[in-house]
Formats: C-alpha cells, sequence, structure tokens
C-alpha cells in the first residue's frame, strides 16, 4: 500500500527507527516544522505547500523508485531554529 510518513521535525531519530524497524526505509519521510498541535486547518495547509511534491510521490511511484530516491534520506523545506544549547544565558 503507497505510504508517505509525515512528521515534525522533533520526532525525525523516532520517525526514522520506526520505518526502518518495519522494514520499510524506503518510505519518504517528509518533515514539517514543529509545532503542528494547534494551528489552524489553513496554518497547517501552509507549511505542507513546499513539501507536497514529496508527498505524493510517495503516494504513486513504484517502490523501486522510492527506494532508489528515499532509502535512508527525508525531506526537509524549512531552516530549525538554532539550538542555544550551550550558549550560555544573557
Amino acid at each position: 500500500m503507497p505510504s508517505v510518513l509525515i512528521t515534525t521535525n522533533v520526532f525525525v531519530v523516532l520517525a526514522q527507527s520506526e520505518v526502518r524497524s518495519l522494514g520499510r526505509a524506503f518510505l519518504p519521510l517528509v518533515v514539517v516544522q514543529h509545532p503542528v498541535g494547534g494551528l489552524q486547518p489553513d496554518e497547517v495547509r501552509e507549511r505542507m505547500r513546499p513539501l507536497r511534491g514529496e508527498a505524493v510521490e510517495g503516494l504513486v511511484w513504484p517502490l523501486e523508485r522510492l527506494a532508489e530516491r528515499y532509502t535512508g534520506k527525508s525531506v526537509v523545506r524549512f531552516r530549525p531554529p538554532r539550538s542555544r544549547i550551550g550558549r550560555g544565558s544573557s
């Protein structure tokens, strides 16, 4: 069954672990900026807009092509905020 895993950047490591453990490392892993909880539907659609192509590919491409393109890779279309860990406080 065609599938795409959509997750937020906070859960990427967990998502990668899950698809590997299920033997589905070829699934496109589409990563959207966290958080999405509490957003209005229009805001979620706007966040997903740049990722639509990859999501559709995962639903219509043959498994062999998905495996070639996506095994072990994630699709990320945002710049995550820089971590403040280890910078000291101001």
